[in-house]
């Protein structure tokens, strides 16, 4: 899925950003991976052989995802910065919590004999 999510990524980015990001697939692709492994930790934290399933809601969330750690690359863990009026704090894990309230952990009941 984070191969298909390269699209989406590509189609956010406008302007600057595409320009300079357009000959980065491999780059894209490795960010794209790593917001599809957020997900499926958070939507799944008990299961280490799940997957996401393949809907237009997981796809575009690995994007907005991706772009997301892609804008913050080279101050990764900044706790907090302020330059000219404009201040930045980045939270865990490289992606805003307001994206990841978005997924809705899932889990089993095991049954009890």
């Amino acid at each position: 899925m984070a191969v298909d999510a390269i699209s989406l990524i590509q189609a956010k980015l406008t302007g600057t950003e595409l320009e300079r990001y357009k000959n980065e697939s491999e780059l894209l692709c490795a960010y794209a991976y790593d917001a599809e492994q957020i997900a499926v930790n958070t939507v799944y934290p008990f299961d280490e052989t799940a997957e996401l399933p393949d809907t237009p809601f997981y796809r575009s969330w690995i994007a907005r995802a991706a772009i997301e750690m892609l804008f913050k690359r080279g101050a990764e863990g900044q706790i907090s910065h302020s330059e000219s009026g404009v201040s930045r704090t980045y939270e865990n894990s490289g992606i805003s919590q307001s994206l990841l309230n978005e997924l809705t952990p899932k889990g089993k009941m095991k049954k009890l004999r």
